[in-house]
């Protein structure tokens, strides 16, 4: 039995209320500088992390190019929907450098599903800034109940064999482990897990059968906080955003793209057997030279495969706008 620690973890909901300040500390804004709204101090020693001081406009951006953009992405949602491809699709793209952003169906919630395996990466690494040898702690691996999956693992545990939890967090989030989720949910100490999760403002939903709840853009304010480097230290959110730049599948978000473009994202599927709708996500960032960007897709219909070509179309339709105009 999957017991209430895991359960929270699991179906915890992601509703990030704000997004901590950067490292360099707070600071006095001017008139001028509160329009500009976006301060970032460049880190060039870093690979995928972008500190800044971040105060994300509450308002979809009007610009010229953005609202092009979001006409092509309603067309093409509108042609998905009406062909039954999918019944129905969020997105939010926003643009790292300047905080412009856009949204389709933004409020609306979804089944977060292997999404959730994220925040609990950031739990972990949160702990490990406290005790760097956290990470290399082992765990017998003994096979127990969690989640079926329909994309299943490319590497699977070993009865028992012993891992680091270092190892299963990668597991967890390059292959979307399901084994590995469920023994960090175990081994998590509960206050620890309490105090992070607090710290980002996420929110336990009303009750456990409750699984609509998240929002794509709720939901990318995770990778922002990842890419700012504004919860974890640099060299974690570094760690985190590697990790995720080495996730294994590339159906959906990565299968728009030309060969060679970074994305760190992260996946997840969702089926009912009584009512046979599915779900399906992935959201990340993806790091077009000189302007990276930060893109989440959820979808819901009765076709996987559908939804997974669905979510590759945005992608790809999102590059090549953003390529048109650089």
């Amino acid at each position: 039995m999957i017991d209430k620690l895991k359960k929270a973890v699991i179906f915890l909901g992601v509703f990030v209320l704000g997004v901590a300040l950067g490292a360099g500390g707070e600071k006095l804004l001017t008139k001028k500088e509160e329009e500009n709204v976006f301060f970032r101090q460049r880190q060039s020693e870093y690979q995928f992390i972008n500190p800044l001081l971040d105060f994300t406009p509450l308002e979809e951006t009007s610009r010229g190019d953005l609202v092009f953009l979001r006409k092509k992405l309603a067309e093409l949602i509108n042609t998905a929907t009406k062909s039954n491809k999918a019944s129905q699709v969020a997105i939010y793209f926003q643009e790292l450098n300047s905080g412009a952003w856009i949204g389709l169906g933004e409020r609306e919630k979804f089944a977060p599903a292997s999404l959730l395996k994220v925040p609990l990466m950031i739990a972990y690494l949160k702990i490990a800034e406290e005790d760097p040898d956290y990470l290399y702690q082992e765990i017998e691996y003994q096979p127990q109940e969690a989640f079926s999956q329909n994309i299943l693992p490319e590497k699977q545990l070993v009865a028992g064999q012993s891992y680091s939890i270092g190892n299963l967090i990668r597991r967890m989030i390059v292959y979307s482990d399901n084994q590995a989720l469920e023994i960090l949910a175990d081994k998590i100490e509960k206050d620890k897990w309490a105090e992070v999760y607090a710290d980002l403002g996420l929110k336990v939903p009303a009750d456990e059968a409750e699984e609509n709840f998240i929002t794509v853009k709720d939901y990318a304010a995770l990778f922002r906080i990842l890419y700012n480097a504004s919860y974890l230290s640099r060299e974690m959110s570094e760690k985190a955003l590697k990790l995720l730049s080495e996730v294994v599948y590339k159906e959906g978000l990565v299968g728009g793209l030309p060969e060679g473009i970074k994305v760190a994202h992260k996946f997840g599927e969702r089926g009912y057997e009584e009512s046979g709708v599915k779900q399906f996500h992935d959201c990340g960032i993806i790091y077009y030279p000189d302007k990276p960007y930060l893109l989440c897709v959820m979808t819901r219909g009765d076709d996987f495969n559908a939804l997974q070509g669905m979510v590759r179309q945005v992608s790809q339709t999102v590059y090549q706008t953003v390529s048109l105009n650089n």
